[in-house]
């Protein structure tokens, strides 16, 4: 009987462990499970949203910042090192450290613009609402010189047929090759490049000043010209042919300050007081935002070529360092009878779209054109015209950068509709998307170090 009894108890615990679970519990497990994926997904988009919205709040910031800080380095560095100029007048800047305007064969072009319009001459419209052949519409055109590894070099002879003899001999190191290797380094210093005529500064003892552009460079001549000429007077080691009003790019400084008279038959301009040097290593740089993207070029801006670019694949052209930029703004620092004045987005201009810099005839060491400017009307004017650009103490450069594209996940209401108002340049249209970018402003205020320095 006992057996019977233990044997059908066992059979009955068998059964029941194989029981499976029933419909109820099912149904709660699986409704659990759903609950549990439903949350983690939930959590996965969220942390995925916000990741996007960090990166993409993060880019245009660190875009702002690493762009003002490379443009910084220029800008703030620009200078031609006339330190005569200054020696003799303190009161009288580097006249050409700031580059607004220039001559090209003979006629006057525009180096440096506020807010293009397209309706400067050579630019025009070409994506409406958006884009000119020069640049973005209502962003800024700037050229400066940056001396990048400055040297002077002694010129000794300048010819009427434009022979210029200079005492260079860095390379003369008495090797059987050392005039091609002189003339290389020379070639170095002074930037000669593939398409390239080289644009110097050359400045006479008195400070007055002249650009000086190599056309060809020549090769030694055996008792003339080399590395055997350097102890001899004059010294001419190096020679150089110079481009003539003649020839095609004929480049020199606007309005001529000053007015170099072609050297007569003797030796030297008769303006530039000896001794006179020719400054290699200064480089022309320029900088302009096309296409949303900074762009530099290593050379004058020229509204010949640069509209957008220039057909010869060969020439020097702008070439993008930087993407995302929106807005390029500079106004310009000036010290008005003490004060720090602002020509250009001044609040005080009532929204006066204020015009650059002018290039002054002032090359006669004596007067002093930055002592007579005033503050009037929100501009800062000198005898009822714009300032001079070697009075130019400082800049207040804006750029306005932006995220790219974002998902309809990680938009937010508090982006940015449209570019925001910039110094001069008036805000933009809404963006078509609502909230599809994320945009950041950044203002820097740069002081030109050279010019506290005194060249």
């Amino acid at each position: 009987m006992w057996r019977t009894s233990n044997a059908s108890t066992r059979s009955s615990r068998r059964a029941g462990g194989r029981r499976g679970f029933s419909l109820i519990e099912a149904v709660v497990s699986l409704f659990i499970l759903v609950v549990v994926m439903v949350m983690t997904f939930s959590l996965l988009s969220s942390m995925s949203a916000f990741a996007e919205r960090q990166a993409t709040f993060t880019l245009p910031r660190q875009s702002a910042r690493r762009a003002a800080s490379y443009l910084t380095y220029y800008l703030a560095g620009a200078s031609d090192l006339n330190f005569s100029r200054f020696r003799d007048t303190p009161n009288l800047n580097s006249p050409a450290a700031l580059i607004t305007s220039y001559r090209l064969n003979g006629a006057v072009v525009q180096s440096t613009y506020n807010n293009l319009t397209g309706a400067e001459t050579g630019n025009a419209v070409t994506v409406a609402g958006k884009e000119t052949s020069f640049g973005d519409l209502g962003t800024d055109v700037v050229t400066v010189a940056f001396p990048e590894s400055a040297i002077k070099i002694r010129i000794v002879e300048w010819t009427t047929a434009g022979l210029v003899s200079l005492n260079y001999a860095a390379g003369c190191d008495g090797s059987g090759g050392e005039d091609a290797a002189n003339l290389s380094l020379f070639k170095t210093l002074t930037g000669d490049g593939p398409g390239a005529r080289p644009l110097l500064p050359v400045l006479g003892d008195n400070g007055r000043w002249t650009y000086l552009q190599i056309k060809t460079y020549l090769d030694a001549v055996p008792g003339t010209t080399g590395c055997s000429e350097k102890a001899k007077t004059p010294p001419k080691v190096i020679q150089v042919q110079t481009m003539l009003t003649a020839d095609a790019g004929f480049t020199t400084a606007d309005p001529v300050p000053p007015v170099v008279t072609p050297p007569a038959a003797g030796t030297l301009p008769p303006e530039l007081v000896e001794p006179i040097v020719l400054l290699a290593g200064v480089r022309h740089v320029s900088f302009r935002v096309k296409g949303s993207r900074l762009e530099q070029k290593a050379g004058l801006f020229d509204p010949n070529q640069d509209n957008p670019y220039p057909a010869d694949p060969a020439a020097i052209r702008f070439l993008p360092i930087m993407e995302d930029v929106e807005d390029f703004q500079l106004s310009y620092l000036f010290d008005v009878a003490g004060e720090l004045r602002q020509q250009g987005g001044d609040p005080l201009a009532g929204g006066l779209i204020a015009p650059v810099p002018r290039m002054s005839a002032q090359g006669v060491v004596g007067t002093q054109p930055c002592d007579s400017l005033v503050f009037t009307s929100g501009q800062v004017e000198r005898a009822g015209l714009p300032p001079p650009a070697e009075c130019v103490i400082g800049m207040r450069m804006s750029l306005t950068t932006r995220s790219r594209p974002l998902s309809l996940s990680a938009r937010s209401q508090k982006t940015v509709r449209g570019r925001p108002k910039s110094e001069d340049h008036p805000k933009g249209p809404d963006d078509v998307i609502p909230n599809i970018y994320d945009r950041y402003h950044l203002t820097t205020t740069l002081i030109l170090r050279n010019r506290l320095l005194g060249y």
